[in-house]
């Protein structure tokens, strides 16, 4: 059987209360629940972030550093 979701992860965050009360209703006041505005967020921060992450706060001695 066909599953829509099958090639979905899910994602959990921890986060106070007030914050995600005023976050919902800063998303739906713009028509978003907060499941879709977390996923715009995520797709944004790759087309942004993409090509510019450098884990400088590692430090080039890090064995996570890359230059390539």
């Amino acid at each position: 059987m066909f599953n829509p979701h099958s090639d979905i992860d899910i994602i959990r965050i921890r986060v106070r209360p007030e914050v995600k009360k005023r976050a919902r209703a800063a998303f739906a006041a713009r028509g978003l629940v907060t499941s879709e505005a977390i996923r715009i967020f995520l797709c944004k921060a790759i087309i942004k972030w993409a090509w510019k992450l450098e884990p400088r706060w590692l430090g080039t001695s890090s064995p996570y550093y890359s230059v390539n």
